[in-house]
């Protein structure tokens, strides 16, 4: 028995020393596996961007997207140095991505993996599903902001934002609120977050190792400056970006910055100057090794729009032909919108053409990006057309096209100028004798020069920056020139001086004697033309309001009666015209709303003219579209009609209309 419990000691002892020398090794052994995988990984992403280094774009693609899988896996939920490697993969593939051009593949991607973290995670994705999620996020907003998706690029910021990050290092806290200003950049309704995020990156930035990407976080803040109209903030923040790509040795970068110089001086039309930086963008661009197309497009327009101004019209088209190129596979409105435009008003105006199809192949552009480009390239386009037209002859065509500017930029939350615009209008209105569109377009410029009134001295900021930019050697080499002077001419100037003095007093006294004078009879002058306009004016506004009020009525009849309504819509305009019509058939937009709720603004608009039995051709017509756009849009509206009127459109508008009576 005795024997029997003291091995049975000695095996528990023995038991216990296993069990001793295991919890010793096995962390050590979990640790070189960990160590291992790491390595491996490491491996596979450090040949995936050697790869993008060297321009093999499709291997350094492949390398980063099987990091991406291998480093979600379960696997390595206890391994934090492998699992960081996972966003680094992710960002440098949308930067793989973005190079190639392939914007919308870049987009798919994300969003496929934004659908495997939404969904219940597996042993395949567990690291990314839970503690990567706000990556995902982060990087396709960001994604979807370089096409022309960009409601839901900050529909996904806004969601990201509100995520908890893993690992909150600097540089990942820098990343997402850089990532987040450049989204909210794009959208004119979300500016004011951009100086918000952009100064919390700015202000992370301080505390990482590795700054890469703060250049162009410091342009784009110069950018908002601009926009802002605080000049000194703008001019100190694009020479920074410069100097800070300059010092990471990003060329990309370095060219960025000085397209973005270049717009900014094109702005106050000081064309040269603006030029030599666009031209040191250009240069810069073949020095690149990994292209980016939406930069290199970016630089090529700036300089043909450059040119345009410099009346350079061949050069800027060969440019501009090369913007095509770097634009070729990017969304339409990430260039080619740009393109388009200027090349249209460039071909359009272009004399002699190098061959008869140019002026047809400018319309053809400008047409294009009056429906597809965003709100100001619209506009551009739209006044282009107009001069085309008006030029040509065409008087309905080109006083329309003025009409759709004019809505444009009118309609828009955040003041669009277009320069020469309302000038332009007001002119051709005059000369053609219609009154009522000089004097609206008369009032349009007044408050555009209101904001250039307010922005008078921001001109003379600017000359003065680049004048002390550019001029700052020679301005040193006349100040030590006129130091070597200055004792020569000391004693002419003192005797000089004198005699100027005396001179000056005896031209001062009569010179404001006469001045004095003249200003009296003037301003006598004046106030009698004053009094006659103020009378003329009175008497003019009498007669409008009574002329206002008769053609009021006449419009609301001819509307009732079903005459003329094509003529009202394009003279008055889309509100007046529905003012008129309400007026006329007050029940019918209620109706229409209550039969079918969810009918948007527009679509009341075409229900109006379908109502009054307007054709096809006619409806395109009026909203300056084409025939199958509108067959689009009453297929939407057929759509959202109760299911009995669906087969039966235009009689239910009619009855909607009979109703009234």
């Amino acid at each position: 028995m005795d024997v029997y419990i003291a091995r049975k000691m000695h095996l528990s002892h023995i038991t216990e020393w296993l069990v001793l020398i295991l919890l010793i090794f096995l962390p050590f052994s979990c640790s070189q596996k960990g160590q291992e995988r790491y390595a491996f990984l490491l491996e596979k992403y450090n040949t995936a961007h050697d790869a993008q280094m060297q321009g093999n774009m499709e291997d350094a693609a492949n390398g980063y997207r099987e990091c991406v899988e291998q480093c979600s896996h379960e696997q390595y939920l206890h391994d934090d140095s492998v699992k960081l490697l996972l966003p680094r993969a992710m960002g440098q593939l949308m930067n793989v991505y973005q190079s190639q051009g392939d914007l919308n593949g870049c987009v798919a991607y994300f969003d496929s993996l934004k659908r495997e973290v939404d969904a219940e995670p597996t042993k395949y994705n567990k690291v990314l599903c839970r503690q990567f999620k706000r990556d995902v996020y982060v990087f396709l907003a960001y994604s979807l902001s370089r096409t022309d998706d960009e409601e839901r690029a900050v529909l996904t910021m806004d969601e990201a934002m509100k995520m908890p990050l893993s690992y909150p290092t600097p540089e990942r806290l820098f990343r997402d609120d850089a990532y987040a200003a450049g989204v909210y950049y794009c959208v004119s309704s979300t500016q004011a977050k951009v100086f918000e995020y952009g100064k919390k990156a700015l202000a992370e930035v301080r505390q990482c190792k590795q700054k890469s990407g703060v250049q162009w976080l410091v342009t784009m803040l110069g950018g908002m400056y601009h926009r802002t109209g605080k000049v000194d903030e703008a001019i100190r923040m694009y020479q920074e970006g410069y100097e800070l790509a300059q010092m990471a040795q990003d060329t990309l970068g370095m060219s960025n910055a000085k397209k973005e110089m270049a717009d900014y001086l094109l702005q106050w039309n000081l064309d040269s100057l603006a030029n030599r930086f666009a031209t040191e963008a250009v240069q810069l661009l073949g020095k690149v090794v990994n292209k980016n197309p939406m930069v290199e497009t970016g630089v090529y327009v700036t300089k043909a729009r450059i040119l345009k101004a410099m009346h350079q019209k061949e050069n800027a088209l060969s440019y501009l032909k090369k913007a095509r190129e770097s634009a070729n596979g990017l969304p339409y409105n990430s260039g080619a919108s740009d393109i388009g435009v200027l090349m249209g008003s460039l071909l359009v105006t272009k004399t002699p053409p190098c061959y008869p199809g140019d002026y047809a192949q400018g319309m053809a552009l400008l047409e294009n990006a009056s429906h597809d480009a965003t709100y100001k390239i619209k506009a551009t386009a739209f006044f282009e057309l107009a001069k085309a037209n008006l030029a040509a002859g065409k008087q309905d065509e080109g006083e329309a096209q003025l009409d759709s500017m004019y809505t444009i930029l009118n309609g828009s939350s955040t003041p669009i100028v277009l320069e020469g615009a309302y000038e332009y209008a007001l002119r051709y209105y005059l000369k053609s004798g219609n009154q009522a569109r000089a004097a609206m377009y008369s009032q349009a410029l007044e408050k555009q020069k209101e904001i250039a009134d307010r922005s008078a001295s921001i001109k003379n900021v600017i000359n003065a920056v680049t004048q002390m930019e550019m001029g700052g050697k020679e301005r040193s080499l006349n100040e030590q020139e006129n130091e070597m002077n200055r004792h020569k001419t000391t004693a002419i100037a003192v005797t000089c001086g004198l005699v100027f003095v005396v001179i000056g007093l005896i031209v001062l006294c009569f010179w404001i004697k006469h001045k004095d004078k003249r200003k009296h009879n003037n301003t006598k002058r004046e106030l009698s033309k004053t009094m006659k306009k103020l009378k003329v004016a009175q008497r003019n506004q009498q007669r409008a309001e009574e002329r206002l009020a008769t053609i009021e009525d006449d419009n609301v009849k001819k509307i009732k009666d079903g005459q003329q309504v094509l003529a009202i819509l394009r003279d008055k305009g889309e509100p007046k015209f529905r003012e008129y019509f309400e007026q006329a058939y007050p029940a019918f937009i209620k109706q229409l709303r209550a039969q079918v709720p969810s009918i948007t603004h527009k679509e009341e608009s075409y229900c109006m003219l379908m109502a009054l039995g307007m054709s096809n051709a006619e409806l395109a017509e009026a909203f300056v579209i084409t025939r199958q756009s509108v067959n689009i849009a009453r297929s939407r509206i057929r759509k959202k009609l109760p299911e009995a009127e669906k087969t039966r459109m235009e009689a239910f508008l009619a009855e909607l209309l009979k109703k009234e009576d």
